[in-house]
């Protein structure tokens, strides 16, 4: 069981978030409209991954080798807020990276999003909460699904409550490991959410 719920943790892991948001906007007919080329698609994808996932790893090995974290997992506050400032930084300059090359205000709005939830994961740090990462960021993806599914009547059902299940899913396997409490999982689901579903109202 304990293997299972590590192989959750590394495949749900919320530094593929972001990719996971872009893919399925990019399958929805909302985006069509917009007529954006393979290559631009695919210049989003590599900035993505380059800021959000391999550099991000490169310096959490980094982190580990010189003793800022004891491991990968981050088990604890200390550990964590260092990555963490360093992630909103990253997540920051990649918001206006999107922002400036006219990246459709859907997924800008989606983007910003998940960089609040980043900073508040951050702040949360000093306050002595270990709000779960991965439930945030399994959270924000429900949120996006949930206000295209009503704002922009998009049909995401069956794919909305598909993320609910996994959600409960990750939550499972983070309690097995006993990574995080019932609380700061739920937390951490609600800060993903109200994040992804505060930024499309009128007057954000």
């Amino acid at each position: 069981m304990q293997k299972f719920a590590r192989f959750v943790s590394y495949v749900f892991h919320p530094i593929f978030a972001p990719l996971i948001s872009l893919y399925i906007l990019f399958q929805l007919p909302l985006l069509q409209n917009y007529r954006l080329t393979e290559f631009y698609k695919q210049y989003i994808y590599g900035a993505m991954l380059i800021n959000l996932v391999i550099v991000p790893l490169l310096m959490s090995f980094y982190f580990k080798r010189i003793g800022i974290i004891k491991s990968l997992e981050m088990k604890t506050l200390e550990e964590r807020r260092t990555p963490y400032l360093m992630s909103l930084i990253f997540y920051f300059f990649t918001l206006l990276l999107l922002y400036y090359t006219k990246f459709p205000i859907v997924y800008v709005k989606a983007f910003l999003g998940a960089t609040l939830v980043v900073g508040a994961l951050y702040l949360f740090t000093f306050l002595k909460l270990k709000v779960s990462a991965h439930l945030s960021g399994i959270g924000g993806i429900c949120g996006l699904l949930f206000v295209l599914s009503n704002i922009y009547m998009v049909e995401l059902t069956n794919l909305l409550l598909l993320f609910i299940v996994l959600s409960g899913v990750v939550a499972t396997a983070r309690m097995t490991l006993k990574a995080h409490s019932y609380w700061e999982l739920s937390l951490g689901f609600l800060l993903g959410f109200f994040s992804a579903f505060m930024v499309y109202l009128p007057w954000f």
